[in-house]
């Protein structure tokens, strides 16, 4: 199966982008490398391309229906990206660029242990326990809040699957999006969480947690221990020797928000600078 790495950046120069590219050369990673990018310099281009990557420019973000930013906006264009004839993956690889890092290959996990179309992983809290969410969810969908109040919250910064499924939730993702009453904070990951609780898509979805070795995110997990550690419905990473890992003291495939935690984003940065 042909699996590419996508990523969407806005603004960033090769040096905010560098530690996701790096640990991309370095995982062992030996598939398709795409960016979709808004508004970035010449020099940011220029760097990807020498790294291997196939350069997108995403549409322009200001659209008659209303601002839009970057982490909704992404959706449409990688829907139609995903549609382009000349697109030739079959699964894909969706994650955030700035605050992502690989710790080994992607593609290898997901061979040995995707048993759905969808992968999503788990930010280790209820709904309703996390006042972002909270707030965000049940302000962009109050209809819908009380059904998914106290389901456990998924991350919209990193994204696997096949690509035919991919390419029709991101599109639902945006049309959601785009009919969310919460003006003051993007819908996108309150859609998500939506759209992964009807069963319409039930079937397609595989939440993954921190036992699967997947993904962490630090920003529940690990970064505000007092604050969420009597409401976190999981094990709590550990960082061994810059390592991030599991309970099983396995390394997680995919760690983000990493920049939460100064003494790992000082070891990333310095790792792949």
């Amino acid at each position: 199966m042909k699996t590419a790495i996508v990523g969407a950046i806005t603004k960033y120069t090769p040096k905010d982008i560098k530690p996701w590219v790096e640990s991309i050369n370095q995982c062992g990673f030996k598939g398709g490398r795409v960016m979709l990018v808004y508004r970035v310099p010449q020099e940011t281009i220029d760097y990807l391309k020498s790294e291997g990557f196939q350069v997108f420019g995403g549409s322009n973000l200001d659209m008659n229906v209303g601002y839009r930013p970057i982490v909704v906006k992404r959706f449409i264009d990688l829907y139609s990206l995903f549609n382009m004839e000349t697109f030739e993956y079959d699964r894909a690889i969706v994650t955030d660029v700035k605050d992502v890092i690989f710790q080994s290959n992607p593609s290898e996990w997901l061979n040995k242990n995707q048993t759905r179309k969808i992968v999503i992983g788990s930010e280790s809290i209820k709904i309703k326990d996390m006042e972002w969410s909270a707030r965000n969810y049940s302000a962009s969908y109050p209809i819908e809040y009380p059904r998914i109040q106290n389901e456990v919250s998924h991350c919209a910064g990193v994204i696997g699957g096949n690509v035919k499924a991919l390419t029709d939730f991101f599109l639902a993702i945006y049309r959601w999006s785009l009919n969310g009453a919460n003006y003051n904070e993007p819908p996108d990951q309150a859609a998500l969480n939506v759209l992964i609780n009807l069963d319409f898509y039930k079937d397609q979805i595989q939440k993954v947690t921190h036992s699967d070795g997947w993904v962490t995110h630090l920003g529940v997990s690990l970064d505000n221990p007092e604050g969420f550690g009597p409401y976190l419905t999981d094990s709590v990473p550990q960082i061994q020797e810059g390592v991030v890992v599991n309970s099983n003291k396995e390394p997680f495939v995919i760690v983000h928000q990493y920049d939460r935690i100064s003494s790992l984003n000082d070891k990333i940065l310095n790792q792949y600078k």
